[in-house]
């Protein structure tokens, strides 16, 4: 058996401490990383581990800056409740900002609904049951056939999908008060449809068979009567 010389011992007590000393400040992160590999079965229990390197009093102010300018008051005090459960500073005014626009709520649901009544577009669920209780009533298709009809009818680019829709939204509220309701489901799917096709968020090959649909079922020359009878309406109006 060879004896190392006294030398290679000190080279090799030399590379060891230098292993250990490398290897000392990655002790916290393989510490997180062990325990996130025990909990890899418990989301809960993985994100109260990454929570606190996250949750700043920086990043929170600025995520409850922007529900503010969003106007969207649920995710604003979702982040002032969650600020308040890890103990995160908020400043008073932040929270004063957060208060008053949840009391504006009900005037900017109130809004909301008008606004998708009027124009069929929505983004909120209060404005989704605007444009939802328009349609229901027949007005959210005949302003819809009104705006895209006569663009259509000339022969310029138009949106056929929204002008089909519309169509057969009409003949779903038809069915709908014939069958004291029952179609009410089947109304309110082509309201969703027709507005996510207005919002730009219907998949291109959805469109596309969507399209194919409306064409295949839908009377043109029906379309351009009613197009110019409800012109004619408006005139004498």
């Amino acid at each position: 058996m060879r004896v190392r010389p006294f030398g290679e011992w000190i080279l090799l007590l030399t590379v060891l401490l230098a292993l250990v000393g490398s290897g000392l400040p990655l002790l916290p992160r393989a510490g997180t990383a062990a325990r996130l590999l025990a909990l890899a079965q418990n989301s809960p229990a993985i994100a109260a581990i990454r929570l606190p390197r996250v949750l700043t009093p920086e990043r929170v102010e600025a995520e409850i800056d922007a529900a503010i300018v969003a106007e969207d008051d649920d995710l604003a005090r979702s982040f002032l409740d969650l600020a308040d459960a890890h103990g995160v500073m908020v400043a008073p005014d932040r929270r004063a900002r957060v208060a008053a626009m949840q009391n504006g709520a009900s005037y900017r649901a109130a809004r909301a609904f008008a606004a998708g009544a009027a124009t069929g577009e929505a983004e909120t669920a209060a404005g989704l049951a605007g444009v939802l209780a328009a349609d229901l009533s027949g007005l959210g298709d005949i302003r819809d056939i009104a705006r895209e009809g006569p663009i259509c009818a000339r022969g310029e680019a138009c949106d056929t999908l929204v002008l089909g829709l519309a169509t057969v939204g009409l003949a779903t509220n038809a069915a709908t008060i014939a069958s004291a309701g029952a179609a009410t489901p089947l109304r309110a799917g082509v309201t969703i449809l027709k507005t996510a096709r207005k919002l730009g968020r219907l998949p291109a090959p959805l469109v596309a068979a969507l399209t194919r649909m409306v064409r295949a079922s839908v009377d043109p020359e029906a379309v351009r009567v009613l197009v110019r009878a409800g012109g004619a309406s408006m005139q004498r109006a």
